[in-house]
């Protein structure tokens, strides 16, 4: 058996930049679309309860996101070998992809025509939690990438 198994590959830390400001702009981009196009006002009251679905949903989902942040944080702090380092970068993809996912659902409710009061907090409860995530946790790379 063959014991000398390729180095996982490590991806740089501007891959880890790009990704979370993608997905922070994205945020952004709902926000400008619904300004520029805003959908028709719905029946009063036909979005309620999608929206405290969706926010309660929102919630279980950016809890999710920082509990995974904080796993991978530690573990890299304890272990920044390559094969961690390439586990961590998925984590870190579900933990961004989760935290937007509240400015998706926001998007959802303004399409079924809920008033701007109700869906914004959906794009700030994203956006903070993608703030509030950036990739500074990376341990120092031997790249200088």
């Amino acid at each position: 058996m063959n014991d000398s198994s390729p180095a996982p590959l490590i991806p740089p830390k501007i891959t880890w930049w790009i990704l979370w400001g993608a997905l922070l702009n994205a945020v952004i981009i709902y926000v400008v679309v619904l300004q520029v196009s805003p959908p028709e006002p719905g029946k009063e009251g036909s979005w309620l309860m999608l929206r405290n679905i969706l926010l309660g949903v929102a919630i279980v989902s950016i809890v999710i996101s920082f509990g995974i942040r904080l796993f991978v944080t530690r573990r890299l702090v304890e272990n920044p070998n390559p094969a961690v380092v390439q586990k961590a970068f998925a984590s870190y993809i579900v933990s961004l992809a989760l935290s937007e996912s509240a400015a998706i659902f926001g998007l959802v409710l303004a399409f079924t025509g809920a008033p701007l009061s109700d869906y914004l907090a959906f794009f700030v409860i994203g956006g903070l939690a993608l703030i509030g995530q950036p990739p500074t946790f990376l341990p120092p790379s031997n790249t200088g990438r």
